[in-house]
């Protein structure tokens, strides 16, 4: 038995104990094509393909992984990540709503954050006191108040919200990367 199924009875694959990006990468190393290592590289093929379907799913949802998830974003225009993923997480967003409860009306700003750096995605002219305003929503086309979707979050860029007025912010997600 070769190196790599040698250290995978040593790991699982993902979660807690699974190996780290920088681990995978170092496990190739340098391989050179002969046939005494045709082995190794079919063992280093089979190791990344289970952690691409233990980890991605091969490119489609995870069953019962979607989920509505709700922040609250403070008046003062500071921005307020709606959903940050955690390790190497990427959700897909298919619909973001900002609902106004208040009686004033509320201008906000949908922008990507990387932590230190903020972009402007969508510029809300005003959102109604007791109105709602969709920004990312698949089955629209782009207008100055409506964005469209579905795009990709991850712990590195993601979605934050500025509003002058108190707003609920409610984002649809499907996990695509579960490590």
């Amino acid at each position: 038995m070769g190196r790599f199924l040698q250290n995978l009875k040593q790991k699982t694959i993902t979660g807690t104990s699974g190996p780290t990006a920088a681990e995978l990468q170092a496990s190739g190393e340098t391989i050179f094509i002969e046939r005494t290592n045709v082995g190794d590289l079919e063992e280093l093929v089979l190791i990344q393909n289970a952690h691409q379907l233990q980890t991605q799913n091969n490119g489609l949802l995870w069953p019962g992984k979607s989920s509505i998830i709700e922040t609250s974003i403070p008046d003062g225009q500071t921005d307020t990540a709606i959903l940050i993923p955690s390790g190497f997480q990427v959700y897909r967003v298919v619909g973001l709503l900002l609902k106004n409860a208040t009686g004033g009306a509320a201008a906000a700003q949908v922008s990507w954050n990387d932590g230190t750096t903020s972009i402007g995605m969508v510029q809300l002219g005003s959102i109604s006191g007791g109105s709602s305003g969709v920004v990312i929503n698949p089955f629209t086309v782009a207008t100055s108040s409506n964005g469209v979707g579905p795009i990709h979050i991850d712990s590195s860029l993601y979605i934050s919200v500025a509003s002058d007025v108190a707003l609920t912010a409610q984002m649809a997600v499907q996990l695509m990367s579960m490590k």
